[in-house]
């Protein structure tokens, strides 16, 4: 959708700038498109994305541990039967032999849910991303930004979205909204006073709305970041 958005403004763009050219009837302090959108945000949309790339991401987190606990039993049962298979003694095996087979059936039983997880994932990261830049768009046209204002949001609201074991999309752009509504779009000295807190993976999203909501109602009234 963000897409279709896009290259419908690029083209009324450059329609009524040719138009513009052709047929001067503007000044050049005069807007020669104006675009506007009246509906309200939405919010709950966008944040079902949201909430969907979120689980994805604990998802795969879950199974890299489940995935790391079964490959370290693994090498401690081979450790456990080459030790065995040195000894001149013959000794039992103690059903070491099945717990090795039987091991190595869930690793390769949870690898296989690791690849698929990581593929949802993608999949979740690049409907997120889309969603994003239409976010963008509709805060820009709701709220009348400029350009200038426009890149500053999709600095601090960014429509890349990369995840790794140290952190994800959910707490960067987090704290990017935080240090944004304390910075320019603080209403107060206090508010400006308070300090960051330390980037960590969150166990939901909920503090992230709601810093997207309130980003969202402070530049409804400001017109601006």
């Amino acid at each position: 959708m963000w897409l279709l958005i896009s290259e419908l403004v690029r083209r009324l763009t450059k329609f009524f700038v040719s138009e513009n050219t052709t047929n001067p009837r503007t000044t050049e302090s005069d807007e020669i498109i104006q675009i506007i959108y009246n509906e309200n945000l939405p919010f709950d949309e966008y944040f079902a994305i949201i909430d969907k790339h979120f689980e994805q991401r604990m998802s795969l987190s879950v199974s890299r541990e489940q995935l790391k606990d079964r490959a370290e039993q693994f090498r401690a049962v081979q450790k456990r039967l080459l030790v065995r298979f040195k000894d001149r003694n013959a000794v039992p095996l103690q059903n070491m032999d099945v717990l090795l087979e039987g091991t190595y059936e869930q690793l390769n039983t949870i690898a296989n849910d690791v690849q698929n997880k990581e593929k949802e994932l993608r999949e979740a990261s690049n409907r997120l991303s889309s969603a994003t830049q239409l976010m963008q768009r509709l805060i820009r046209y709701k709220f009348h930004l400029d350009d200038h204002n426009f890149l500053f949001l999709q600095n601090y609201l960014s429509y890349m979205v990369t995840d790794s074991d140290e952190q994800g999309w959910e707490e960067s752009t987090d704290a990017s909204l935080v240090s944004l509504l304390r910075t320019s779009l603080a209403l107060s000295a206090q508010d400006a006073a308070n300090l960051p807190q330390p980037l960590v993976a969150p166990s939901n999203t909920h503090a992230l709305k709601k810093h997207i909501n309130t980003v969202c109602e402070k530049t409804a009234n400001r017109k601006r970041l």
